[in-house]
């Protein structure tokens, strides 16, 4: 099987998700139907990962088989049909992104159909730039609702590098209408008392803090929203941000969709749940 075969079957896969999807009413879903798609889904991601080691540009192979690693880490617990289709999405958009030219280039309809997927969001789509720590899960439940509300979510991570340096690409890509921070607790820290008391505070990591003030500028803190673990330290200059705890419940959805809407964002808040 080629990668444009490859291409194909996640592009059918996809086709599968979005049909049981939108013909049935979502709270009826069959586990057993839900557990097959997700078991197609990691078997086709692993081969893709062999077949691209062995024939494919090396950079094709590394953003594959970061998925894949992604997806060995992810426990499937919710099995959210939506959820899924975001993952196929994402191997679709590395497919095409960094597989060889020669074989994905050959046809238009391939690009078109990732372009314009089974259910089109319009052009004027909003983007939502999702600062991040170390914390994958949280990071992949904030697109999820950004996807939801019909939003086009923003992590760095995932935008080709182009040859850019990091700062280059985060200038270029950081043109959003709002920003979620998230302020995970993936370091530790104090001030030097602190440290020789042994008293030491969870902390966000430094390029969050950092690119918080950064969207703080360049769209205005209305714009902005910080997603906090319990217990995380706030920075002293950073006070009157809106913060919101991310709680297990799941509030902090309702929360930020809250915010986005009045901050001018085009949504339906019935979507956020």
């Amino acid at each position: 099987m080629s990668m444009h075969e490859f291409f194909n079957e996640f592009q059918n896969l996809l086709d599968s998700v979005e049909f049981e999807r939108n013909n049935q009413d979502y709270a009826s879903y069959q586990n057993e139907e839900k557990t097959r798609l997700w078991r197609m889904f990691k078997e086709l991601l692993e081969d893709a990962v062999d077949y691209a080691r062995a024939r494919e540009p090396e950079e094709l192979f590394a953003k594959l088989n970061d998925l894949r690693i992604g997806e060995d880490q992810y426990q499937y617990q919710s099995q959210d049909l939506e959820d899924l289709g975001i993952r196929i999405r994402r191997v679709l958009r590395v497919i095409r992104l960094f597989g060889s030219s020669s074989e994905l280039d050959q046809t238009r309809e391939i690009t078109e159909r990732l372009s314009h997927p089974v259910r089109p969001i319009s052009d004027g789509q909003e983007r939502v730039f999702i600062v991040h720590g170390h914390r994958d899960a949280a990071t992949h439940q904030v697109e999820l609702l950004v996807h939801k509300l019909r939003l086009q979510p923003v992590v760095l991570r995932d935008e080709p590098n182009r040859g850019r340096t990091i700062i280059e690409k985060f200038e270029e890509e950081s043109s959003a209408s709002f920003a979620v921070i998230l302020f995970t607790a993936d370091d530790m820290g104090g001030s030097l008392e602190e440290v020789d008391n042994k008293q030491l505070k969870p902390r966000a990591r430094q390029n969050a803090v950092l690119e918080l003030g950064y969207f703080v500028a360049k769209i205005g803190r209305e714009r902005v929203v910080v997603l906090r673990d319990k217990d995380v330290e706030i920075p002293s200059d950073f006070h009157g941000i809106i913060y919101h705890l991310i709680d297990g419940a799941g509030a902090w959805k309702g929360a930020l969709a809250r915010e986005m809407k009045a901050a001018g964002l085009n949504i339906d808040l019935n979507n956020a749940f």
